[in-house]
């Protein structure tokens, strides 16, 4: 299980972090492209779509799932969570997430 974290600093500059490592925004941009600027959270914009896209690939491994899911896991999600504060989330709870508000879309397995 991974855990996933963010910070805004005092620069304005959002930073994801992925078990302590930075998570980096590329892999998501081979599917879309919502932000060149990266992931943000806490409002219902482009780096927040980005954001919910990237956590949603990273849990499952499954893009054309996260094509279907990631508006409404920003939505649900990524949009609640406070602008200039810290998050966590781990793979478990994405894939709560997943059972609970997306099986509509198709159960995706979650990576080992």
């Amino acid at each position: 299980m991974s855990t996933y974290t963010g910070t805004f600093d005092n620069k304005n500059w959002y930073r994801v972090f992925k078990d302590g490592k930075l998570f980096n925004h590329n892999r998501s941009y081979k599917y879309i492209t919502h932000s060149p600027d990266g992931f943000s959270w806490g409002y219902m914009g482009s780096g927040p779509s980005q954001l919910a896209f990237g956590l949603l690939l990273d849990a499952t491994d499954d893009p054309k799932y996260c094509m279907k899911a990631y508006q409404d896991f920003k939505f649900e999600v990524v949009s609640r969570w406070p602008v200039e504060g810290r998050w966590s989330i781990t793979t478990e709870q994405i894939m709560e997430w997943i059972t609970e508000y997306a099986a509509e879309y198709g159960f995706p397995k979650a990576k080992k």
